[in-house]
């Protein structure tokens, strides 16, 4: 995890567009992570926003959605909470996702690392859109730091219990984890290290 502190690199938020009609909103208790300031959102990638955001200008913001009419108002609901931190619309990078681009996920994850700027700090919402867009954001957090000067910030995911048809409980997990062992063992593996589960249970504290 990034530690916050003043930088120079811009601070890059990466979130899918619900399909889903009428988005409500919820207050995401952190699970297993610390939000200084937490606000009722719509998307969980707000809090992770307004937690790690050093100044509104330093912001970048890219929306991945498909052609979709539900998709275009969800994408203003969001414009509308940027608003509200002070992030305007110009700072928003739009990918819009053809279907020949969702069924070549190749295609759908490069068109992400080729939307998100060098010098960046990359902090990627995976909740929302189709498991392939979800997946083709998460594996660009690997690709991007290969092939630019970016590194990755955190990786989210918000969860709404229901009961009933109703929402009971919204959770944000943070997943970068997930990420980082695999990093780990990719440097590992450069060093010649044998004992990898061995050194991968002592790291990360298994």
């Amino acid at each position: 995890m990034i530690i916050k502190g003043e930088c120079r690199m811009y601070r890059t938020f990466i979130t899918s567009i619900s399909l889903q009609h009428q988005l409500d909103k919820h207050i995401y208790e952190p699970r297993n992570f610390e939000l200084v300031g937490n606000v009722e959102t719509a998307f969980p990638i707000i809090p992770i926003i307004k937690e790690f955001m050093e100044r509104p200008d330093n912001v970048r913001i890219i929306t991945i959605r498909t052609e979709n009419s539900d998709t275009t108002e969800n994408y203003n609901k969001l414009v509308e909470e940027l608003a509200d931190l002070g992030i305007n619309e110009d700072q928003v990078k739009k990918v819009v996702l053809t279907e020949d681009q969702m069924e070549v996920e190749a295609k759908a994850l490069m068109s992400i690392v080729d939307a998100i700027d060098e010098d960046s700090i990359a902090y990627a919402d995976i909740t929302y859109g189709t498991k392939p867009m979800s997946a083709a954001i998460l594996y660009s957090m690997s690709v991007v730091e290969y092939l630019k000067d970016v590194e990755t910030g955190g990786i989210y995911y918000g969860e709404i219990q229901r009961k009933e048809g109703k929402a009971v409980s919204s959770y944000l997990y943070e997943t970068t984890c997930c990420k980082r062992i695999m990093d780990f063992l990719v440097s590992i593996d450069k060093l010649g290290i044998d004992k990898r589960r061995e050194a991968l249970k002592t790291i990360f504290n298994l």
